[in-house]
């Protein structure tokens, strides 16, 4: 095999470089697959190309051919693209790829690389499926920064849909490589095309190959349906004369087509393909015809009307025969059979509704001219939009149709805009109202469910479990699956009001699996972002973090309502993992999301805990901001949200050390429906009421019942530094002695048995252990990337990098800080082996380990005044005194007067006790400030107080020499007079 093979190839003569395209994937760094999925003809390799040369990264290019259906010589063929670049690399590593080890060998010896690469398939469809396999496990084990680019003309055997739901992969389909308007025009204008460009334009739709072959001629009549009105005259007869009638089809199988047109030989795909015409095969057979081939065909189709009418007729029966009313009514309203549409719609759209699925009953409705949508078609449209997220439109409607005309739907369309705004007896009186209509059973149980749901807002919890756990029972007897999901759905959070956390996450559980036999993605994903939140109150984040990474695709395609609180739950977790700049992050994005759905009430949940992250941080006037803002969501006083804002303020108090305050505020909490507010404010209370010298005990006991109902001790270790003195008063008297023991523990600030210290010396040399053994850095930036983690806790790399290269953001500085991360991985790793990743990067941000206990010297301060060794010892040396970065200069200033501020106050403290200590300490502060007058002076004083007026002199003689030689000047008198002060002087100052 020659090098060239597996070079990138030189540019075509006139091509079209794809900027927009170019940019798109440049944003989207955290790729590890690129895909094109498209026919021929659309350009796939020339993109391919054109992103490698883009890169900054070194490219190995592979052109697959048939016998890379192999996977021991596809695997070869990736090692050797891989050798080669480490051949022709600028700075050369000396490494030879083992061709023997096999994908692990390649894998550890491209973590070490100091650089990235880029590895482009081109020809992926000659992947078989155990050549597939081994591309997944290279793809699953790749280390962060290297991409795998692929290009094939239909789908591959490797799951790209499970890495584009993981938002690791990206497939640029025909859609996305069609040539835009622009590109069109410069590629028909590069050509000298000489006719109508811009109509030319319009006609080919983009297609890339239609465009070279149309601007190859100056003949103004050419366009996309001559080229394939060319391809077809290639066809044999009877195929082409009966291929147009497949133009009623969207996509073909073989089935549909025998019965649209029975006349087509067997051979007619296989000569569809040979002539070049745009087609792609799925797996399972299904054909994906061009939009334009398509059109074309269905241009042909029209010169015959009695043709085009019947076979849309017939296409319509045939798709309602076989389920399918959506693509039925579109065929009926072709072939202008009204009276077939109209009879199919209503049952549609109710079916529709049964099922949940209100996108698409909007996207029919809307479908129909807006002169003939009856009252009854608004209403049920307003519906489908405010479930949907089109507040505004639903508004529109509903006032269109008027309060006169309103039926059962608009009347639940307008109780749910009320519920949103907080106004429940508005909400109370619709729900009345859309029952009086007589509503059909499946809206009968869908507004009672709803009416439930009120009842509870308004903090009827109980009365509201009654209706809906009978509600479930006559749902489940009827054999209607749907609406009894619905009412568990609701019966859930009720359960969750009431305390009762097991049967809440079993209903949850219950309800998730009705909506997936079901395949009713909408309400699946609602019912599973609260699935996620159970997780979080247990303290199971990774598999919160699953479920999460689960619904965000379904939640993108089907239920855009639910991305704010996709959000907010990542917030939770961050929080909750003690990353509050991660949380802040995620909660203002929730807020800014949740705006266009109308959850006016909700987001003040969120500014709430904005609230609190800003207080973590100590961003005070940040967090009395977020909270007025929380303040003015509320239109009436809502149970939930005036329970987390007792949690807030609690919690602040309790930051504030303002403990009675703290214990008013908690105490208010004892019936929260939040499972993690109630826990922890009562745990924070009996510690407070412990310290008051009462018995807790019996309080206690209730505390643990309740987190037995909840099934899991973590909200406990939420507030651990906090409360556990009460962990460790209760284990001394035989309290709970087996659950308490390690949280009492874990509180005494000492590492636990799964935790691993990683120790960073940023005053001075940037120094790094990890469990006391010295860790070498990789890259020069290694350590200045650990401690701005350590300081901040997490952050996106753009915004590391900006602070690293002091606002010098480019391409070549993310891939720096791509490799030094993958280093640093890789040198943590090889410390401690069982640490599966020491720096995740999750939801856009890098992050250390939880179960690493980072310890940064310069936050390090001796606990107690009686620890004279450790305040002689005190660091007052500069923070990365070599680091001229904003960043670090702005912590510079910050740490050292921290710093020298707690030094000062020991030293004051001590002085009146032990002058002689204070004395040294005073030293210090000099040492780091020798020019300082006002340190001499306290140098001097307080070795006179400790009876060595010598050691005061010295001090003083010290001071005056170096201020001579540092800035030629003597100390002032006043300066003199002050350090001297009481101390026998044994000669005149000069």
């Amino acid at each position: 095999m020659t090098s060239t093979h597996f070079k990138v190839p030189l540019p075509l003569r006139s091509e079209i470089v794809r900027d927009d395209l170019l940019q798109a994937i440049s944003v989207a760094e955290d790729l590890t697959v690129i895909a094109l999925l498209a026919p021929m003809g659309f350009g796939k390799t020339t993109f391919l190309a054109q992103l490698a040369r883009s890169s900054i990264r070194p490219c190995a290019w592979v052109t697959l051919g048939a016998d890379d259906a192999s996977p021991d010589a596809f695997l070869t063929q990736i090692l050797n693209a891989y050798q080669t670049v480490l051949n022709e690399a600028v700075t050369p590593t000396g490494v030879t790829i083992d061709l023997q080890g096999g994908l692990g060998a390649l894998v550890q010896l491209l973590e070490q690389l100091p650089f990235n690469i880029d590895l482009v398939l081109d020809e992926g469809d000659h992947l078989s499926g155990t050549s597939g396999s081994v591309l997944g496990r290279l793809i699953q084990s790749l280390p962060d920064g290297f991409r795998i680019l692929l290009a094939a003309r239909q789908a591959v055997n490797v799951p790209l849909s499970q890495w584009v739901a993981r938002g690791k992969a990206i497939i640029l389909d025909a859609e996305m490589l069609r040539f835009s308007a622009q590109e069109a025009l410069q590629a028909l204008q590069a050509k000298g095309f000489c006719g109508d460009a811009a109509a030319l334009t319009r006609e080919m739709d983009g297609w890339p190959v239609a465009i070279g072959l149309c601007s190859s001629t100056n003949s103004p009549r050419a366009s996309v349906q001559q080229l394939l009105r060319e391809l077809q005259r290639d066809l044999p007869a009877p195929v082409r004369e009966y291929l147009p009638n497949l133009a009623v089809l969207d996509t073909w199988n073989e089935r549909d087509v025998r019965r649209i047109a029975p006349e087509l030989p067997s051979d007619w795909l296989e000569w569809v393909r040979t002539v070049g015409l745009p087609v792609m095969v799925l797996r399972d057979g299904t054909i994906l015809p061009h939009r334009s081939f398509l059109e074309d065909l269905m241009k042909i189709l029209q010169r015959n009307p009695p043709r085009y009418m019947a076979l849309h007729q017939q296409a319509g029966q045939v798709a309602e025969q076989q389920g399918k009313p959506l693509h039925a009514l579109k065929c009926y309203l072709q072939a202008e059979d009204m009276v077939a549409f109209r009879r199919l719609l209503w049952p549609t759209v109710q079916q529709l509704e049964a099922e949940g699925e209100y996108l698409t009953v909007r996207d029919l409705l809307m479908s129909v001219v807006p002169g003939e949508r009856t009252p009854d078609l608004l209403c049920a449209l307003a519906l489908a939009e405010v479930l949907t997220g089109a507040v505004e439109d639903a508004q529109r409607h509903l006032d269109q149709v008027g309060e006169a005309g309103f039926d059962a739907r608009a009347h639940h369309a307008q109780a749910i805009l009320y519920g949103r705004q907080g106004k429940f007896e508005a909400q109370q009186n619709s729900l009345d109202q859309a029952l009086q209509a007589g509503p059909t059973r499946h809206w009968h149980w869908s507004l009672r469910t709803s009416q439930a749901a009120a009842v509870f807002g308004q903090g009827g919890a109980e009365k509201a479990q009654q209706a809906l756990t009978a509600l479930v029972k006559e749902t489940g007897a009827a054999g209607h699956l749907a609406a009894q999901a619905n009412a568990l759905y609701v019966l859930q959070s009720l359960y969750g009001a009431l305390g009762h956390w097991k049967e809440q996450l079993q209903a949850l559980k219950q309800s998730a699996a009705l909506y997936d036999h079901l395949l009713l993605p909408l309400p699946e994903v609602r019912v599973k972002v609260d699935l996620a939140q159970a997780y979080v109150y247990r303290g199971q984040y990774a598999q919160a973090s699953a479920q999460l990474d689960e619904i965000e695709p379904l939640a993108s395609q089907w239920h855009l309502q639910q991305w704010p609180f996709i959000q907010e739950q990542r917030g939770d977790i961050a929080w909750y993992q003690n990353d509050p700049v991660a949380a802040l992050a995620a909660y203002e994005r929730a807020i800014e999301l949740f705006r266009p759905f109308g959850f006016h009430s909700i987001v003040g949940r969120v500014w709430l805990k904005v609230a609190s992250c800003h207080s973590q941080l100590g961003h005070w006037s940040e967090a009395d901001h977020a909270r007025d803002m929380a303040d003015l969501t509320q239109h009436t006083a809502i149970e939930w949200f005036v329970n987390a804002r007792h949690f807030h303020s609690g919690y602040r108090h309790v930051q504030r050390g303002e403990w009675n305050a703290a214990f008013r505020e908690f105490r208010s909490l004892t019936a929260s429906a939040d499972p993690l507010e109630r826990i922890r404010a009562e745990a924070i209370s009996l510690e407070l009421l412990r310290r008051q010298g009462e018995d807790v005990q019996h309080d206690l006991n209730q505390l643990m019942g309740l987190l037995d109902q909840l099934g899991s001790d973590e909200p406990l270790k939420l507030d651990v530094a906090v409360t556990g003195s009460l962990f460790r008063h209760a284990v001394s008297l035989g309290w709970h002695g087996n659950r308490l023991a390690e949280l009492g523990e874990s509180s005494d600030g000492e590492v636990s048995q799964t935790a691993y210290r990683l120790r960073i010396q940023a005053l001075g040399d940037v120094k790094v252990w990890i469990n006391d053994h010295p860790l070498k850095l990789p890259m020069s930036r290694g350590g200045e990337i650990l401690i701005w983690l350590a300081l901040h806790g997490s952050g996106s790399r753009e915004k590391i990098v900006d602070a690293l290269w002091d606002g010098e953001n480019s391409a070549k500085h993310h891939e720096y800080f791509r490799v030094a991360v993958r280093r640093l991985r890789g040198a943590l790793k090889e410390a401690v082996p069982e640490l599966a990743d020491p720096l995740p990067y999750e939801n856009g941000s890098y992050r250390f380990n939880t179960e690493l206990k980072v310890e940064l010297d310069a936050f390090e301060h001796p606990t107690s005044l009686d620890d004279l060794e450790a305040w002689l010892q005190y660091r007052l040396d500069r923070f990365q005194p070599d680091n001229d970065a904003q960043w670090a200069s702005d912590w510079r200033a910050e740490l050292q007067g921290q710093r020298t501020s707690k030094l000062l106050h020991a030293a004051d403290t001590l002085r009146p006790t032990q002058p002689a200590f204070a004395a040294k300490l005073y030293e210090k502060l000099s040492q780091a400030d020798p020019l300082h007058p006002d340190y001499v002076v306290l140098v001097c004083q307080a070795w006179r107080e400790a009876g060595q007026p010598t050691q005061a002199r010295r001090a003083y003689a010290h001071y005056v020499s170096t201020l001579r030689t540092e800035i030629g000047e003597s100390p002032s008198s006043a300066v003199h007079a002050a350090a001297m002060a009481g101390v026998p002087a044994l000669s005149q100052p000069q």
